[in-house]
Parts: structure tokens; C-alpha cells; sequence
């Protein structure tokens, strides 16, 4: 403080420089200045307090004198730790080849050019026939933080007889789109034709593969005319096939493409067929069909797939899609034992990085809860099965693995009217969900709202490295470990 500086102090604090035990004593002149200050002119008189100023000046000369020797290693790891926060510039983006306004790399996708994790939940308008309740479904969906659903089509609901396509009531699409749009949610939308395939095994019943079943449906979803008047095989390209399902497929498309997110929709991507298999290559030139259809009608956004039991379909080859997903249940559908875990899934990372690491890590189903059979335990026991314990341990676990884009099967299950159900379940497919078939909130709901707003409030986190774990190890640990030992020795003793 020069002569010439004022310090402007309100008479609040004249009481409180008096009063401070500090090392500096202030005489001054205190003239009024203006109502409510004071002015402090600068004589000033410095009193030293030995009985601690010496040591502490000491104690700041050894600081100095030895920072060398006690800090270069801790240096040297806050320079590693800062190497490892430094940001890895974009790799370069791709896309469909048909539009840029969805993109993705190896991390996530970018919608209009900005990172987007997909975090997402299952939903069948066919479960819940009242179109004036798909935006109460889809508003809690955005209340516990995610930002997309996926929803299946039903074949043969829409296509109920051959030429018959019926996108009236309840099997609409517009009024889905314009729901998701009011909630502001994304759509991958997943028609099928075929639209699930699972063999099961519930000690009660035994199904071959001659009875798969689409989200648990008769058939699978598809027609039932076409399962009788098709001579050839279904899901192939046998032609009778091709054009059995090719004018539902182009009514799906006609109804969408006003809906993509190239238009301002909520459409982000489509999803070909459903969990199948590359070989034989009948069923690769099937999906190959299907993609030019969606292509040659106008669809610009990304085709996706849904892969079971890291089956590896579709990455490559004949049939590939743009991006690739991994279904994934790890508890399985027996809710008899609630209580009982089975392990967590610990290659999800290693699956990813051998099998498609140009691509962002994606689950188009994982598991959201379970259905019962006939003679099951009932929902109640499927929502302890995979309640908010379940998801605290193997949702994370899926960010740990660096999981990007994800869908909970199901976040709502609803029921399943008249002859929809497949003969192994009965009407209700509550599934033991976040949302239960009444549209109540279950305490997953909450689980999944804390890890939501994590998953909303982080950008960061949309671009990270998987760096290791404790069943593969961590890069550099061991090495600081063995710094800290060796720092300890070279420390001297006093």
C-alpha cells in the first residue's frame, strides 16, 4: 500500500480490524469520508512476533531446500495422471453413407455433430393399446434420465392379412412419433418382421427351435398367413418370403421417413429383423434384402442389429449392418430364486474391442427385469431378481466396459391382449419392470433415475478410454506402487 492508496472499509468492519489478533498493527487517522466509511491513511507500524515468525520461516527454508529430493516422484506421477486427463483428439467420424446428421466413432454417436449417449428403455405400444397413454409412458421415461425407447412393431397386428396394412388406433405410428417427440425422447425403431429369437428351457416347458418367440409373442410377431401360405423358408431369401413381408416393410418405411431425426423427428435409427444368425447364407441375404429395401424407400438413418450371446452376426460380411449391438441377460428368466445372482459378466470390454472397436459399444437389450411362465413365481419375484441391487452392480458394470448406447428390456411391459402371447406365458407382461403393467413406479425406477442423471448431468464421460480392471489389471498400477516403496526407503529418518 502506497501513500496515495485508500482502503474503503464500511464501519461494520472498523470494529473488526481493531479487534483481529494479526501481526500487524494499524495506526491511522480515521477521518469520515463518506456516511459509512472510513478513510485508513497508511502509517503503519510492523510488530514482529518471534515466537513464531522464526520457526515458520525455518519450516518454509527446509520446504524449499528439499522439494527436489521428496517431490520429483510425486511430480513426475501428477504429470502421468495429467498425460492420462489429456483428451485424445476425435478419431474420424462415419456414417451410413446416406446422411451426416447421425455419425458415430469409436465412443459414441453424434447427432447433428454433437456426442450423444443413448440411454434407453423398452416399450410395445401393441402391450399398452390406448394411444393417449404412450406420452405418460414416455415422460417417465425422460423423469428417470433417459433420453430414447425402443419400440417393436408387430407384423401381425399390422399386417393382419395379405395386402391388409393397418396403421389405424392402436397401430399407428404417427401418434408414437409425435408422443416421443412431445417428451423429447429418440426412437430406434425395431419392426421386425421378426422381431425376438429365444430357445428356452424352464424345466416346465421345453421349446425346440421350431418354437422361437418374439418378446414372447405367437410367432415371433410375424403374420400368422404368412407361416401357412409361405411354401419357403421364413426369415430366408426364399422369394414367396420377400414378397410376403416386403409391403409391410414399405409401409414402415412410408410412415417414418417424415419422422427421422433428418427431418426434425425422433427417429434415430431402425433396427433389421432381430437376434438371427449370418449363417447359412440364406439369412444373411435375407437381412442384405432387407437393408437395400429400407435404403432404396428413402431411410437415411443408421441400421442397427441385435446380437444374442455374443453370437458376433452382422459386424461383417454379407448382411452387416451400420452399427452393431450385444443382447445380453445375464440373470436368464427363472425368478424362482430371486435372491440368487448369477455372476457378473466381466469380457463385455474384451468382446467389444476384438470384435467391433471401430464402433461404439451398444446393447439393444439388457436385461430390465423378466417374464414368468405359466407356474412362474409371478413379477414380483422377477423385480427382486433384477431389482435396484441387480442394477446398482451390472449397470455399472456396462459403463465400466464402456457401454455408450444402451436399452433396458423391458422399462415397461405392459400386457398381452387376446392372442398375442406365445402358449409359454400367460396374459400379463409386466416383466417385473421399472414401470409395472399398472404404470407405477417401482423402486427401479429410482435406481435407474440416479444413474440417469449421472449418465445426463456427465458429458465427459461420453469419451473415455477403458483403461483396465481388477480381473485384467491396470497399466501403470504395479508401477506406482513399486514408485511409492522406493519413495518410502529414500525418505530420511529423523
Amino acid at each position: 500500500m502506497t501513500h496515495d492508496q485508500l482502503l474503503l472499509l464500511p464501519d461494520s468492519k472498523q470494529s473488526l480490524l481493531s479487534s483481529s489478533p494479526t501481526a500487524v498493527e494499524y495506526k491511522c487517522d480515521l477521518d469520515e469520508l463518506t456516511p459509512g466509511h472510513r478513510r485508513v491513511t497508511p502509517r503503519m507500524l510492523w510488530r514482529r512476533y518471534h515466537s513464531w515468525a522464526l520457526p515458520a520461516l525455518l519450516s518454509l527454508c527446509l520446504v524449499l531446500l528439499t522439494w527436489p529430493a521428496t517431490g520429483g516422484s510425486s511430480a513426475l506421477a501428477a504429470s502421468e495422471a495429467t498425460n492420462h486427463l489429456v483428451a485424445r483428439a476425435d478419431p474420424p467420424r462415419k456414417d451410413d453413407g446416406f446422411t451426416d446428421v447421425v455419425q458415430w466413432d469409436n465412443y459414441t454417436i453424434f447427432l447433428h455433430g454433437q456426442r450423444l449417449f443413448l440411454h434407453s428403455g423398452e416399450f410395445h405400444t401393441f402391450r399398452l393399446p390406448v394411444p393417449d397413454l404412450w406420452l405418460d409412458i414416455f415422460q417417465k421415461m425422460v423423469a428417470a434420465g433417459l433420453n430414447g425407447v425402443s419400440i417393436y412393431i408387430h407384423m401381425g397386428a399390422t399386417n393382419p392379412a395379405p395386402g391388409v396394412i393397418d396403421f389405424n388406433d392402436w397401430r399407428a405410428l404417427q401418434p408414437i412419433y409425435d408422443a416421443a417427440k412431445l417428451a423429447g425422447i429418440f426412437i430406434v425403431l425395431r419392426p421386425g418382421p421378426y422381431v425376438t429369437f429365444m430357445i428356452l428351457d424352464l424345466g416346465i416347458f421345453a421349446w425346440s427351435l421350431a418354437v422361437t418367440i418374439n418378446a414372447e409373442t405367437t410367432a415371433g410377431g410375424i403374420a400368422h398367413w404368412a407361416t401357412s401360405l409361405v411354401a419357403g423358408t421364413l426369415r430366408t431369401n426364399a422369394t414367396d418370403w420377400t414378397a410376403a413381408y416386403e409391403p409391410y416393410i414399405d409401409g414402415i418405411i412410408k410412415e417414418t421417413i417424415p419422422y427421422e431425426v433428418t427431418s426434425g423427428g425422433p427417429v434415430l435409427a431402425v433396427q433389421v429383423d432381430n437376434e438371427y444368425s449370418q449363417s447359412p447364407i440364406t439369412r444373411a441375404e435375407y437381412f442384405a434384402n432387407l437393408e437395400k429395401q429400407y435404403r432404396d424407400g428413402g431411410l437415411l438413418v443408421p441400421l442397427t442389429y441385435n446380437d444374442p450371446g455374443q453370437g458376433r452376426n452382422f459386424i461383417n460380411g454379407t448382411g452387416a449392418v451400420d452399427i452393431y449391438g450385444l443382447d445380453s441377460y445375464p440373470q436368464g428368466f427363472d425368478c424362482s430364486n430371486p435372491t440368487h445372482w448369477a455372476p457378473v459378466v466381466t469380457n463385455y470390454h474384451q468382446y467389444h474391442a476384438t470384435n467391433n472397436p471401430s464402433e461404439p459399444w451398444y446393447m439393444p437389450e439388457f436385461q430390465g427385469g423378466s417374464f414368468d411362465p405359466w407356474g412362474g413365481p409371478g413379477y414380483d419375484a422377477c423385480e427382486v431378481l433384477t431389482g435396484p441391487d441387480f442394477q446398482d452392480v451390472f449397470y455399472k458394470q456396462n459403463w465400466a466396459s464402456n457401454v455408450k448406447l444402451i436399452s433396458y428390456y423391458m422399462f415397461y411391459g405392459g400386457t398381452s391382449w387376446g392372442g398375442l402371447p406365445f402358449p409359454g406365458v400367460y396374459t400379463s407382461y409386466d416383466y417385473g419392470s421399472s414401470i409395472r403393467e399398472t404404470r407405477a413406479l417401482s423402486p427401479k425406477f429410482d435406481e435407474v433415475k440416479r444413474q440417469g442423471i449421472f449418465l445426463r448431468s456427465s458429458p465427459e464421460f461420453r469419451k473415455t478410454d477403458w483403461i483396465g480392471d481388477s480381473s485384467t489389471g491396470i497399466p501403470g498400477r504395479e508401477r506406482q506402487q513399486q514408485r511409492r516403496v522406493r519413495d518410502t526407503a529414500q525418505e530420511p529418518r529423523h
